[in-house]
């Protein structure tokens, strides 16, 4: 047995509390938008799986509006940033995620979304916690957050 999510994805609703953008309306920030966050509720791990064949995904979905520029999505556990991906660039993982991300995992084959999730190949316990996918232009930005809950397999 590999790996896997359960209760899959935690799926969050827009609310003007979670959006730092200044371009905030009543349905949410324009310009730049996040349309759906995928993140599992619960991942149990398997020591000796092949790390490689199920890894956990953190993906976030969104739209970026014509004449936005400057586009940067961050990946945070908490407050702390985890994960930085600028189109054109290579996925940056930081802190206790390098070493533990498939930088050439790709969500889409579109250039503005190619690398919008996060491939965990490796995930360890201590990776519970609350995501914050958080994506921005020089015009406009958007975040949302979701729970994780990283399990041992029980014997």
């Amino acid at each position: 047995m590999s790996g896997k999510s359960i209760e899959c994805c935690e799926i969050s609703e827009v609310k003007e509390s979670d959006v730092d953008g200044t371009n905030i309306g009543p349905h949410g920030a324009s310009g730049v938008k996040i349309k759906e966050l995928r993140v599992p509720r619960t991942y149990i791990m398997d020591e000796q799986a092949d790390p490689m064949r199920n890894p956990l995904i953190l993906d976030c979905e969104y739209e970026v509006e014509p004449g936005e520029s400057g586009f940067v999505l961050k990946w945070l556990k908490g407050d702390q940033p985890v994960y930085q991906w600028i189109p054109g660039s290579k996925p940056y993982p930081i802190s206790f995620f390098r070493g533990r991300v498939d930088t050439k995992y790709e969500a889409s084959k579109h250039a503005i979304s190619k690398h919008r999730a996060v491939s965990i190949v490796r995930p360890t316990w201590n990776m519970t916690g609350d995501y914050t996918c958080s994506v921005q232009t020089f015009q406009s930005q958007d975040r949302r957050t979701a729970s994780l809950l990283i399990v041992g397999e029980s014997m």
